[in-house]
């Protein structure tokens, strides 16, 4: 069984893409934003 997830646990994505991209550590080319979310 998985151990369930905090808040806390996860960082704001965008956040993560724009330091990474002021760094140089990646660039950015696209935005993706999800369509479906399946659960089961």
């Amino acid at each position: 069984m998985a151990a369930p997830s905090t808040l806390g646990s996860y960082k704001d994505v965008s956040e993560v893409v724009d330091a990474a991209d002021e760094a140089k550590l990646a660039r950015k080319v696209a935005r993706l934003e999800p369509l479906v979310c399946v659960k089961g």
